[in-house]
């Protein structure tokens, strides 16, 4: 079976998707059926006439019935279906946005050393879907982030996904400048990796593991495309000596394979509290723009180019003169996923 790449939290949108079908029993199996009303109880139920479509409202439970032998139900989806999920490369997008937010609000330049921790749960449907911590040094002009993530709630029962991410590069003259991404993950048993170097302002390799699925309409990077990159965190640090400036502006990413463009603009500004952080927050939509890297022909890719929503809230990291994420909310083809900080401070000066 051929391997696919996949970003470590991919499947948190994947197995919204994909639950139903994992948790049916096998046929021949005598079952008893309840109906989960979960959507019911999350807010976008009441507030989104198509709640009572999405298949998260009704969702049939079954068991084996206590008399005569039967076989409990396998809940595990079966490597083909992890393989052949709809979505995934875009599904890779949208979340490796939401771990690079995650990880770049721990940042901060500083001519001394200094300690900062983030912590975030990502969520849809009003159900909490994974847990991320963060931390970070700063020493002098440069910086390294190592960060972990895996599967929390009901989402456990569907993936056991977990992994870790190490990031390091220099930050001056306004600017972020990336050095190396590494992320390494598990998706149901199978280790997978994405690695990212970069040398005098360009990206020197990168490499997937498992390769990346490239078909006849496979767009290539150019190699002007991967000079003035960020990679997933570096391209959520906005350098910015106020809120006003922190919107006006295209983001140049790179995620190992796709090269993409996000071009932000000002929202509106929100009030924001989590452990250590209480203040504004300013609110930023961000057009996804595919470059290259991508099958031409992928439907996911020019869903979210075409359709998809994204609003990232950026709040001030001190007195740095640096803007990081402390929410961000993502709408593709029906579902939301939001990403929020639930801490977001300075351990050490």
């Amino acid at each position: 079976m051929r391997a696919t790449w996949r970003s470590p939290s991919s499947v948190f949108i994947g197995w919204i998707r994909r639950h139903k079908q994992a948790l049916m029993p096998k046929s021949g199996t005598r079952t008893r059926q309840w109906t989960w009303r979960i959507a019911e109880k999350s807010p976008l139920y009441s507030v989104c006439r198509r709640a009572r479509q999405w298949p998260f409202v009704h969702v049939s439970f079954s068991r084996p019935v206590a008399s005569g032998p039967h076989k409990r139900p396998n809940r595990r989806l079966s490597g083909s279906t992890v393989s052949k999920a709809p979505g995934q490369d875009m599904r890779r997008t949208i979340i490796a946005a939401s771990v690079a937010m995650v990880a770049a609000s721990s940042l901060a330049p500083s001519a001394n050393a200094n300690s900062y921790r983030s912590d975030y749960v990502v969520s849809a449907f009003g159900l909490r879907l994974a847990s991320t911590s963060f931390q970070s040094t700063i020493t002098g002009n440069g910086y390294t982030i190592n960060g972990t993530m895996q599967a929390r709630g009901l989402a456990r029962l569907f993936t056991t996904t977990k992994g870790a991410v190490t990031a390091a590069g220099s930050i001056g003259n306004g600017a972020v400048a990336p050095q190396s991404f590494d992320v390494r993950y598990t998706d149901d048993g199978k280790d997978k990796r994405t690695t990212i170097a970069f040398s005098g302002g360009r990206v020197a390799s990168a490499e997937n593991m498992p390769a990346v699925t490239r078909k006849d309409d496979w767009i290539a990077v150019p190699g002007a495309e991967l000079s003035g990159v960020l990679d997933p965190i570096g391209a959520m640090l906005v350098p910015a000596r106020s809120g006003g400036e922190v919107c006006g502006r295209t983001i140049r990413t790179f995620s190992g394979a796709l090269r993409a463009d996000l071009k932000l603009s000002y929202l509106r500004t929100i009030p924001f509290s989590a452990t250590g952080f209480k203040g504004d927050a300013v609110t930023c939509t961000a057009r996804f723009v595919p470059i290259a890297g991508f099958n031409r022909s992928k439907r996911e890719i020019n869903n979210m180019r075409d359709n998809g929503r994204i609003e990232i809230s950026f709040a001030p990291v001190g007195q740095t003169g640096l803007y990081a994420p402390v929410k961000a909310r993502i709408v593709y083809e029906g579902t939301t996923v939001n990403v929020t900080a639930t801490r977001f401070e300075q351990l050490t000066n």
